[in-house]
């Protein structure tokens, strides 16, 4: 997983503008920073539409029992492998029809992953990074009476350590918070998909639960406020877009201080916002503390800060500053070649903005020359 991120914004997802006439070169003007929880991106769910009935049916039941349970494990090569070379195990409660229950699955070793499948094989629910930092929490309504599975999983591929498993009686309060990271992964989802009007009514309800629950401050909060305002911005409608990238600027700072990453990403973003309404000197300061609080807790070289480096030079160079774009565009084509290897989508977007940099100075060959995109990104 990646080492920021919706909030919607938490996809490092490039805005795109229109180059000019006379350009052949696409220009991406700024990349939103991807807001998170506890250092660590939105839930992401894998590709888990084929049930595992095969690997769990031949296996014997966990323990069961009363309300609550904990139970210690580990996954590790000794353990089941499914098919996209993750480690896996079951376990089994007993539940009944509409039942309320709160599964967690902790881990300071791995990404963890949850699946839990229903008494006729169905799986009913699923969840990467529900819980704290790279935890999973899955809560729900019990559809039926019967022996449930619950599969503990990894998220990446070979990776390994020790778990704590938990289940118990979940609450109203947890279930409509779980209703509201549904609707925040289905504005995710309409989002990548361009459809912006029919994701800003999701956003909208998963804010307004939010609060209803967590109160004015939570970074709960301050994520669904900074997804609907990236939705806002993404139709171009900056003036309702602005005082949310506010409040949840003002929010992080409240609750985690004034240097966070999660603080850095309200900074670049609202920076990015303030760019897109054509008021550079307001984008100018905020994209500057972004970059210099980044370097600050991450260090001089890590793929946010590659990003950052690229929102100040096309600031930059928006305001026809060039020369102070210049060093800044090269610095972070540097870096995510050193980082991410030649042949990664952030080098082609290096590589562009640093050519349409020349080209706007009036420097053709270099334009043309050390800057071309490898071929494996043009196929």
């Amino acid at each position: 997983m990646s080492a920021f991120p919706f909030i919607l914004v938490l996809l490092s997802l490039p805005l795109f503008t229109v180059p000019p006439a006379n350009s052949q070169t696409l220009y991406i003007a700024s990349e939103e920073l991807s807001k998170e929880k506890d250092n660590h991106s939105s839930t992401h769910l894998k590709n888990t539409n084929q049930l595992f009935h095969p690997y769990y049916s031949a296996k014997e039941p966990g323990e069961q029992g009363t309300l609550p349970q904990t139970r210690q494990g580990t996954l590790d090569k000794n353990s089941e492998v499914m098919e996209d070379g993750t480690y896996f195990t079951i376990e089994t409660f007993e539940g009944k029809a509409q039942e309320i229950i709160t599964i967690e699955l902790n881990s300071e070793q791995f990404d963890s992953y949850l699946i839990l499948v229903s008494p006729d094989d169905k799986k009913i629910a699923e969840n990467n990074d529900g819980g704290r930092g790279n935890n999973a929490k899955i809560t729900v309504t019990l559809p039926m009476t019967g022996t449930y599975t619950i599969i503990v999983n990894t998220f990446e591929k070979e990776t390994k350590g020790n778990y704590t498993l938990s289940l118990r009686e979940g609450t109203k309060q947890e279930l409509a918070l779980a209703q509201a990271e549904e609707l925040n992964q289905q504005a995710i989802q309409l989002y990548q998909e361009g459809k912006y009007q029919e994701a800003v009514p999701l956003a909208e309800q998963a804010l307004e639960i939010r609060k209803n629950i967590l109160g004015t401050e939570h970074i709960d909060i301050s994520i669904s406020l900074n997804n609907l305002a990236l939705l806002y911005r993404a139709m171009g409608r900056y003036e309702q877009a602005l005082p949310l990238y506010q409040d949840a600027l003002a929010m992080d700072k409240k609750l985690l201080g004034d240097s966070h990453p999660s603080v850095a990403t309200s900074l670049n973003n609202l920076a990015g916002l303030y760019r897109a309404m054509g008021r550079y000197e307001q984008a100018l300061p905020l994209y500057q503390e972004a970059l210099a609080m980044l370097k600050q807790l991450l260090g001089d070289s890590h793929p946010n800060v590659a990003t950052s480096l690229n929102n100040l030079a096309g600031l930059y160079r928006a305001m026809g500053r060039y020369e102070q774009a210049l060093p800044l565009y090269q610095d972070a084509l540097a870096m995510r070649k050193k980082l991410l290897g030649d042949s990664h989508p952030s080098v082609a977007t290096s590589l562009n903005n640093l050519a349409g940099l020349y080209r706007a100075m009036g420097r053709y060959e270099q334009a043309g020359v050390g800057t071309r995109i490898p071929e494996s990104l043009t196929r």
